[in-house]
């Protein structure tokens, strides 16, 4: 189930960064959106992996932050249907998790983004992805 989007413009004057951030929690969702909004990003959400799989599908994203637990299609799950299909495969694509990465995780993610997040890390990312885009 796709959840809607918020844009705000880059700090730095950059294109917004596409994102999609998938998790089954609506407060990590909004936590996210708030946080990678302030760093330029156009922010689309998904509640299942399902609906991230569907929507990397019809849309070329710069960046994904995929949650690892969630119930049907897990985030490694999402993340391997996302690289072999769709308008997203190029994507720069962050496990997001409190656990470490299993084995088999390093092609399917360019990052890890540990759960807490920090203001830090997550800019981090976007620059790398941002670098990735362009």
């Amino acid at each position: 189930m796709s959840i809607g989007s918020v844009t705000q413009a880059d700090p730095l004057g950059h294109p917004a960064l596409e994102t999609l951030v998938v998790d089954d929690h609506e407060r990590n969702r909004n936590l996210l959106r708030a946080l990678l909004a302030q760093l330029g990003c156009q922010v689309s959400l998904a509640a299942t992996g399902a609906a991230a799989v569907r929507l990397a599908c019809r849309k070329p994203y710069h960046l994904i932050i995929m949650d690892w637990r969630m119930p049907g299609l897990n985030g490694d799950q999402a993340a391997s249907r996302i690289r072999r299909q769709g308008a997203s495969q190029g994507a720069y694509l962050a496990r997001w998790s409190t656990d470490p990465p299993l084995p088999g995780c390093a092609e399917l993610y360019d990052a890890q983004l540990p759960k807490p997040v920090t203001c830090a890390a997550l800019a981090l990312l976007v620059s790398r992805a941002r670098h990735q885009a362009s």
